[in-house]
């Protein structure tokens, strides 16, 4: 079965150390870990751990919903971003999707998973991999390519390029024109937080933002990611 993350703990057990004694370069967490505000929070809400969690997230996806200008009911919340990733494909039936490389290998995975398949356009080094926007603008216009939905990384992972609101919201003007869904990936987008579309969902019905607290904010033990979207 496929582990999501580095597993520090097996790697411990075959070299007889303690995990906390590893430095994972495994995945890109921020190195510094959670802020001392996000541990003292867990302090407090211990006595939580001898209940089962809310069901419906409620208190989270109500102060997310308050920061991005939505409805809560705009907000899905997931066990970490990677599970999300894993349902889209067969909550939206996609056939066929389009992903912007180099990529999150679990996107791929998430569609072959559930039957279907993928086509790639690559960004490349003598652009200075900046994603190629023409490309994916002109995959999305081509009836031939039957392609139901983009995967895009913004920013990139692992090359760190973005692309701007402007070019976003080409893309997802053109892939809204065309019936095709825009899975917009913004793991690292606290980085350049003007550049997000978190709070162009209402406009745009075929788009899914993803977003997470595991790389930015060190926290991916708790395992927490969710989606903006159009209800």
């Amino acid at each position: 079965m496929h582990t999501h993350g580095g597993n520090i703990y097996q790697a411990a057990r075959e070299r007889g150390c303690q995990p906390q004694d590893i430095l994972d370069f495994s995945a890109s967490i921020n190195p510094l870990g959670p802020s001392l505000r996000a541990i003292r929070i867990l302090r407090q809400g211990l006595w939580a751990v001898r209940h089962y969690p809310d069901p419906d997230a409620h208190d989270l996806r109500r102060a997310l919903a308050t920061q991005f200008g939505v409805d809560p009911s705009c907000v899905l919340i997931g066990n970490g971003s990677s599970e999300l990733i894993c349902l889209l494909p067969a909550a939206l039936s996609l056939k066929r999707a389009l992903i912007v490389g180099p990529a999150f290998s679990e996107y791929a995975r998430a569609m072959t998973q559930w039957g279907g398949q993928c086509s790639y356009v690559q960004a490349e080094r003598r652009d200075q991999y900046r994603p190629p926007i023409q490309k994916i603008l002109d995959c999305l216009g081509d009836h031939r390519a039957a392609v139901d939905a983009v995967f895009l990384c913004n920013p990139n992972s692992p090359t760190a390029q973005i692309l701007n609101r402007h070019e976003l919201l080409q893309v997802v003007q053109c892939a809204a024109k065309h019936g095709r869904w825009i899975v917009l990936d913004e793991t690292f987008i606290e980085f350049c937080e003007e550049e997000s579309l978190s709070q162009d969902i209402a406009q745009h019905p075929r788009l899914l933002v993803l977003r997470s607290f595991t790389k930015f904010y060190g926290l991916p033990g708790l395992r927490i990611g969710y989606l903006v979207s159009h209800p």
